[in-house]
């Protein structure tokens, strides 16, 4: 086993656990959907935050042919511990069988911490190419990257749910289109 797999496994690791908290989080919720009060901007969340998993996970080929050192692994878990952390988060847990779930009025109770995670995972995804050298400090992806912190900036600052919906579907669609230039190279200039 190479030094990368090694490392890489950990980081696959998180991911995964990510992916199946944030999976199984929302399959408790559709066992419960007959009392729950689905918000557009929490459904817009999960998907941004399995986007952003899925495209971690794949964008880690990029550092195969690294030195790893520990400072660097240690740094590369940061994204992904924060992406975990925000989904535990996310996602209330179905209490009673009588209880109303109310997805917005648990959003805005988790917002600020849940968005505050979202923004360091993805500071420490946005910086890492850069740091270890298999990036330029500045490119469309990095562009890219900070007009996803500031939307997550701007859902941090402003509350209300126009603001919400605004910035995850914006997210949705930058990822969207991430994911066709990082799959499907030629789509789209770059």
């Amino acid at each position: 086993m190479s030094l990368f797999e090694f490392i890489s496994s950990m980081i696959g690791v998180l991911i995964a656990l990510t992916i199946a908290q944030l999976l199984v989080s929302v399959g408790r919720l559709a066992q419960h959907r007959q009392r729950l009060r689905p918000y557009l901007p929490h459904t817009l969340w999960v998907v941004v935050i399995f986007l952003f998993s899925f495209l971690h996970w794949w964008s880690l080929w990029d550092f195969r042919d690294l030195s790893w050192n520990s400072a660097m692994f240690f740094f590369s878990l940061g994204g992904p511990l924060l992406l975990f952390f925000s989904v535990t988060l996310l996602n209330p847990e179905p209490r009673g069988t009588e209880e109303v779930i109310d997805l917005e009025a648990h959003f805005r109770e988790v917002r600020v911490l849940f968005l505050s995670a979202v923004l360091g995972g993805l500071l420490f995804l946005t910086f890492d190419g850069p740091l270890f050298g298999t990036e330029p400090w500045f490119n469309t992806l990095r562009a890219t990257q900070l007009l996803f912190c500031l939307a997550i900036l701007c859902a941090l600052v402003v509350s209300k749910t126009w603001m919400q919906v605004l910035a995850a579907a914006t997210l949705v669609v930058l990822l969207i289109l991430a994911s066709a230039v990082r799959f499907l190279p030629g789509v789209l200039p770059v």
